[in-house]
């Protein structure tokens, strides 16, 4: 994965996938200037104890509280119909929080999402 600056554009440093990741999301930490990327892969919320990644890690704080921060992302799976809501729990595990059916009937899929802020 390359890292460029968002001020310049310049090319600032790659970082090696701890782990094969679909997803990427971009997130803040409270109390810090830094912006990072957490890696998700899809098969890997099915199971349970597995470690979401971030990036780039050297820069995350050693003495960080994943309780306290609240980072939350949603999954979408169209061919289910369902929306999943997650939370970063300690050791980066993914935590499922809730659950959203959007079908009627079973084998129904959902063909666009679209969302208003």
């Amino acid at each position: 994965m390359k890292f460029y600056s968002s001020a310049t554009g310049a090319f600032l440093f790659n970082a090696a996938l701890d782990k094969p990741a679909d997803q990427f999301i971009l997130f803040n930490l409270e109390g810090h200037d830094s912006q990072f990327i957490l890696g998700i892969n899809r098969e890997d919320l099915k199971t349970p104890g597995t470690q979401l990644h971030a990036y780039p890690q050297i820069e995350l704080p050693k003495d960080l509280n994943l309780e306290e921060q609240n980072i939350f992302f949603t999954m979408i799976d169209q061919n289910k119909g369902t929306i999943t809501g997650y939370k970063v729990g300690n050791n980066w595990e993914p935590i499922q929080v809730w659950k959203l059916s959007l079908t009627q009937t079973e084998g129904e899929r959902i063909n666009s999402i679209q969302s208003q802020h």
